[in-house]
């Protein structure tokens, strides 16, 4: 079983993670919102109208609601799991995980259902709301950074 060095996913890293996978899911209601509010902003200039005025501070608000939410899902208590120090041993067929506090996970390969290949690492959803977080910088020698990323390609 190969082993990898230590690592561990930063509060500001997961954060990112969370507001860009909340971006991506609904970015076209964000364009629209910002659209509507142009259109209200103009509408509130020409008339004043108190209906325009609120829809042209919920179009704005909105984007800012939802990274609001972001900051707090990724801050809260719930999300602390994902930021232990974890340690990752791989072999042909399965996964291990092993957490600072020495907690095990362990699953096949072949649960993984679609791979995130991001610059300095990699996001391994085993389902659509579950992702394991693993560093491209924490294997020990080349010859094991490819293995693994073989194994990972679906």
């Amino acid at each position: 079983m190969t082993e990898t060095k230590k690592s561990k996913l930063d509060q500001k890293e997961y954060f990112n993670i969370v507001l860009r996978t909340r971006a991506k899911r609904s970015w076209w209601v964000i364009l629209i919102l910002i659209i509507a509010g142009l259109i209200y902003l103009s509408t509130y200039l020409k008339t004043g109208s108190t209906s325009s005025l609120f829809w042209l501070v919920f179009c704005f608000l909105y984007p800012i609601l939802i990274y609001a939410q972001a900051y707090r899902f990724a801050h809260s208590k719930d999300s602390k799991q994902r930021l232990k120090e974890t340690q990752l041993f791989f072999d042909d067929d399965k996964i291990r995980i092993i957490e600072n506090d020495g907690a095990l996970s362990e699953f096949p390969f072949s649960r993984i259902v679609k791979v995130l290949d991001k610059e300095q690492y990699w996001m391994l959803y085993l389902n659509k709301n579950s992702f394991i977080y693993v560093t491209k910088d924490i294997f020990f020698s080349e010859e094991d950074f490819l293995s693994f990323k073989s194994k990972i390609t679906l």
